[in-house]
């Protein structure tokens, strides 16, 4: 059994230096993939890539590109910066990578929201890569911290949103708004608070994503992945940890880069979030002075 409060950088050392060369090719590629996937995907984009990095245009869709969403509910571009350094300290690309993409909804899902990324590079080191996401960011969110790296290593890679959009913007009335922060006048209706979408579900989605990531490799290889490896930082940390606790046989190893901890029974983030915010005015009046008296909030 995995134990939950150790499991932050497990297996890293697996995820490094790992490089084979197995060439994918032949016409209909896409169709080949699709077909083994079946019903599984809805509202598919599926391309031969000439470049599965973020050198590449294509790899990353502009914000707000599905149609039918308000904005800021799908913003890949800025997720992808989220959790990744600012240039000259982020993954060096120092190749193309070409391969085929899939980007699509999964279709099981109730609420309409969950969306998976494939990636599948031409020279394949046999292994697989599925990545959590931060925050409520999307599918991209991993695209400079996670992807730009280990498909230059030969790795397939699959990620997911946890089967929720970002946010939109709303107003005060709305019983799910809330401000930007204490001082904005700007609200937001976060999908990630609506009763369709508990964050119970990010677990779910991780596995099903993963399950969907190593069906593609087969399809699209001929063969089984040899291993899979499961990454995430912050929220994407929490579903990695809660993946590889809840399906051990899926994963070999994982990597759990500061995640979140929820526990049925506090503390957790709601111990110390209302304090927090109670406080925040007299907090920032002081020029964020540490000694500034607190006052406190009873349970």
């Amino acid at each position: 059994m995995f134990d939950r409060y150790f499991m932050r950088s497990f297996f890293l050392i697996l995820l490094l230096g790992e490089t084979a060369s197995v060439p994918a090719t032949g016409a209909g590629r896409c169709d080949k993939i699709l077909n083994q996937l079946g019903s599984q995907l809805a509202d598919v984009t599926c391309f031969e890539s000439i470049d599965l990095t973020t050198n590449n245009p294509a790899t990353t869709p502009v914000d707000n590109s599905l149609l039918g969403l308000p904005a800021f509910a799908f913003t890949p571009q800025t997720d992808r910066a989220v959790i990744s350094p600012s240039p000259p300290n982020r993954t060096p690309i120092t190749m193309t990578v070409p391969g085929v993409q899939i980007q699509a909804r999964i279709a099981d899902d109730p609420a309409g929201e969950a969306r998976v990324l494939i990636r599948l590079p031409d020279s394949w080191n046999g292994k697989l890569v599925a990545a959590g996401a931060s925050g409520t960011r999307s599918e991209f969110n991993g695209d400079f911290a996670w992807s730009d790296y280990v498909i230059q290593k030969g790795y397939a890679y699959v990620s997911q949103n946890k089967g929720i959009f970002n946010l939109f913007l709303t107003i005060a009335a709305d019983p799910l708004g809330c401000r930007l922060n204490p001082a904005s006048a700007i609200f937001v209706h976060f999908y990630a608070n609506d009763p369709a979408t508990p964050f119970t579900r990010w677990t779910e989605f991780m596995l099903e994503a993963t399950r969907l990531g190593q069906q593609a490799v087969a399809a699209h290889y001929g063969r089984n992945s040899q291993r899979t490896y499961a990454v995430g930082t912050s929220n994407g940390g929490y579903q990695v940890r809660r993946a590889m606790e809840t399906a051990p046989e899926i994963f070999d190893g994982g990597v759990d880069w500061e995640g979140t901890f929820v526990d049925p029974v506090a503390p957790n983030i709601l111990s110390g979030l209302p304090p927090a915010i109670l406080n925040w005015p007299d907090y920032a009046a002081s020029i964020f002075k540490a000694q500034v008296p607190l006052q406190k909030i009873s349970f």
